[in-house]
């Protein structure tokens, strides 16, 4: 997450839930968030340190959703439906023969 201070959130919040609330499909939300890119490198300046701050901070975002939302969502499904993993055998296999042994 963007862990920014609790005091400078509120400078975002409302428009982001704006943004959220009139948010109707995917589309929507992308095209949001390219405005808002597009803008935010008008400001900072067209030119390589912008672009790829922006790429890792997409990145960071892609990553940070997976970890925090969806992650914890497939497992609860994987709970709740039960597992479509074929390979968990070879896995276990594979860990177990590359397994460090552990001096006592």
């Amino acid at each position: 997450m963007p862990y920014i201070k609790q005091n400078d959130r509120s400078k975002f919040d409302s428009a982001a839930e704006t943004i959220a609330q009139n948010a109707e499909c995917a589309g929507d939300l992308n095209y949001a968030i390219t405005i808002i890119l597009h803008e935010y490198i008008k400001k900072k300046g067209l030119k390589y340190d912008t672009l790829n701050s922006v790429h890792g901070m997409m990145d960071a975002c892609n990553k940070e959703l997976y970890r925090r939302i969806t992650g914890p969502y497939e497992d609860s499904c994987i709970i709740r439906n039960g597992d479509a993993n074929r390979l968990n055998d070879l896995i276990i296999a594979a860990n177990a023969a590359n397994a460090i042994p552990v001096k006592a």
